[in-house]
């Protein structure tokens, strides 16, 4: 594209190997880098045009790219010290920042010569506009500032990289006798949250009424269990037996244990309330 600097009115197209060279007086100008012995393209298109924008002081490097209509749609400059902004819908007075379009939203990116990196938005709306900042990076490439949401996909995306953080989600679970008596818990809450490999669980259940004297087993773990022994703590035991907290048993199913090791019966947590969470990885 044609670019020129401190020259007013649109400028358009030239071809490929042409060049922009200062002019010995503080401007620049487009000219024929291959065969044209130097001298300034003749210009005859209006599409895709950049001009210096005339609203913004003339002596700073400053371009706004225009669409054929010759309306501002981005610019490209440099407003402090070593700092160059690219922003699109989005110009800036000296003092306040202000939407081309006030029906739309505005876009900005500043780089600094030390290649830190700042990401705002300004919304829809009367000018002038403040900005919100998306994101910040230092020259290390740190990220310094945020939105303070970070979203990960429904579905993750896995790595190997055992310094890489590939997911986080939270939501619901149910707990569910898989013991083979077919009692029906009662769930009063049940929650999750997961955060790259690691997967903490929390329960509130109630046993109904019965006499089964099956060992206790209870499934439906939002994740299968990666590693075979991970622990569980019950903080509210409403039974009569003395419980010392439990393992995940693999695939999505977990039990509870008492002193020694060994895990109850459904008759022993017959009728009674108990409150846990575990954590395992998968």
């Amino acid at each position: 594209m044609a670019i020129r600097r401190n020259l007013i009115g649109p400028i358009p197209p030239v071809g490929d190997g042409n060049v922009v060279v200062f002019d010995g007086t503080g401007g620049y100008v487009v000219k024929d880098g291959g065969g044209g012995g130097g001298v300034a393209i003749a210009y005859t298109s209006q599409a895709n045009i950049f001009t210096q924008n005339q609203r913004i002081s003339k002596t700073r490097p400053e371009w706004q790219a225009l669409d054929p209509a010759g309306t501002g749609i981005a610019r490209f400059f440099q407003a402090v010290g070593d700092t160059w902004y690219a922003t699109v819908n989005l110009s800036f007075d000296g003092t306040n920042w202000n939407l081309d379009d006030t029906s739309k939203a505005g876009g900005h990116l500043s780089m600094g010569i030390d290649g830190s990196l700042t990401v705002a938005v300004a919304t829809a709306g009367a000018n002038p506009r403040t900005l919100s900042v998306v994101i910040t990076t230092d020259a290390a490439g740190n990220i310094t500032q945020f939105g303070g949401q970070l979203k990960f996909p429904a579905t993750q995306n896995p790595s190997s990289n055992v310094n890489t953080f590939d997911d986080y989600k939270e939501g619901d679970w149910t707990p569910v006798d898989q013991s083979g008596a077919g009692l029906a818990l009662t769930v009063t809450s049940a929650k999750y949250t997961k955060e790259g490999r690691m997967v903490i669980a929390t329960f509130d259940i109630t046993y109904p009424v019965t006499v089964d004297a099956t060992a206790m087993l209870l499934g439906g773990l939002p994740y299968n269990i990666g590693s075979a022994l991970s622990a569980l703590t019950i903080g509210y035991n409403g039974s009569a037996t003395p419980l010392l907290g439990g393992v995940f048993a693999g695939g999505a199913q977990f039990q509870f244990y008492k002193q020694p090791a060994v895990v109850p019966t459904n008759a022993q947590l017959s009728a009674s309330r108990f409150i846990g969470v575990g954590m395992y990885f998968v």
